[in-house]
């Protein structure tokens, strides 16, 4: 229990499921991610220094052919080292430029029931990333609930801006208490960025 007059704070963990396919070697793609990565990890330590409401950690799991935990258990950005990653084999889920060639299906069913699913996916903020002319946008919003919280781009400078953008705008938006359940949509946020 904590002591009496200090405040806990929310503990705000940032999953970033990345498609590391053979695809992803394509016109720089891996590199553009990678970029991407490190640059929003230097961004989100920026806001966790000034940011004495929330606890951010960072959570990435790969997927080419078969999927992978970069980081065994979520990290504390503030002790969060991006280690590029390497393209390499089928496309399986998520933040993808291609096509999935696993039964996706049914492990979003699996993960979404109300009963057993997993409370982490059912309560966060899904937002996805469709990269490139190729990307399946209908299967990235069946996984993240709709087209509206997919950011489509084939231009990699502004892939890389929007996902800093975006996962700053995230951090920030839902280190505001909600009650469980009732957080910010990815909708609200992708809505909020790409009105402006």
């Amino acid at each position: 229990m904590p002591e009496q007059g200090t405040v806990t704070r929310k503990k705000l963990v940032v999953f970033y499921v990345l498609d590391t396919s053979g695809s992803m070697e394509d016109d720089g793609k891996i590199g553009a991610l990678n970029e991407a990565m490190r640059e929003t990890v230097d961004v989100l330590q920026n806001i966790a220094k000034g940011n004495a409401d929330a606890e951010i950690q960072i959570a990435v799991l790969q997927f080419s052919s078969g999927a992978q935990w970069v980081t065994e258990k979520p990290k504390y950005v503030e002790d969060f080292y991006w280690d590029d990653l390497k393209a390499g084999g089928l496309t399986d889920i998520f933040m993808s430029d291609g096509y999935p060639t696993d039964n996706w299906e049914k492990a979003l069913q699996k993960i979404t029931d109300k009963e057993t699913g997993n409370k982490w996916f059912r309560y966060s903020t899904k937002i996805a990333f469709a990269l490139g002319k190729d990307a399946d946008v209908n299967t990235l919003s069946k996984i993240v609930g709709n087209k509206e919280a997919v950011i489509q781009t084939s231009d990699l400078e502004t892939f890389k801006k929007m996902i800093k953008v975006v996962s700053a705008n995230t951090v920030l938006t839902n280190s505001i208490s909600h009650p469980q359940g009732q957080g910010t949509s990815g909708t609200d946020i992708v809505k909020k960025l790409t009105d402006k």
